[in-house]
């Protein structure tokens, strides 16, 4: 199952990155919300390796990976007290990359 829901998100990624309707993206981010609550480690998994998968995404679309994994993870240490030390500190250094990229 974990497979497939990881081909989930970054299929729901494909989308929401392949498009510019921002009710598309929204629903999409609605989704994530829901998964990452659920499997937030898997999420995080998911969202880095899209990242690195799609190295020439624009500024906008960056945006959007940062801003669901932001989302995600917002306000809920139940959350973040589930996931593996490792993986957070793989996802900040992570945004600290793309941001640093960004400019």
């Amino acid at each position: 199952m974990a497979i497939r829901l990881n081909d989930l998100v970054l299929s729901l990624y494909e989308c929401a990155t392949s498009t510019t309707e921002e009710e598309v993206r929204a629903k999409v981010k609605e989704s994530f919300l829901s998964i990452g609550k659920k499997q937030p480690t898997l999420f995080l998994e998911a969202s880095h390796a899209f990242v690195l998968e799609n190295t020439r995404l624009n500024a906008s679309n960056h945006a959007y990976v940062l801003s669901s994994i932001a989302a995600v993870l917002d306000g809920s240490s139940s959350i973040i007290s589930q996931i593996d030390e490792q993986r957070l500190l793989l996802t900040i250094n992570l945004a600290i990359q793309e941001m640093l990229m960004s400019k």
